[in-house]
């Protein structure tokens, strides 16, 4: 059974993002696997920024 989704709720289709598309057929499943794949291309600015302390 497919998940209820807010285009299905309204009955419209839902979206489908040609980058997220690109990312998965190239291997990249979740969002740290771009961070990664950043970092390895020289956007140093990124690395470590998942291990950011959360500021409440």
């Amino acid at each position: 059974m497919k998940p209820e989704t807010l285009a299905r709720r309204l009955g419209t289709t839902a979206h489908l993002s040609p980058l997220l598309m690109k990312a998965r057929r190239l291997g990249l499943r979740v969002p740290e696997d771009l961070e990664r794949l950043a970092v390895r291309r020289g956007c140093r600015y990124y690395e470590g920024a998942g291990d950011a302390a959360v500021v409440r």
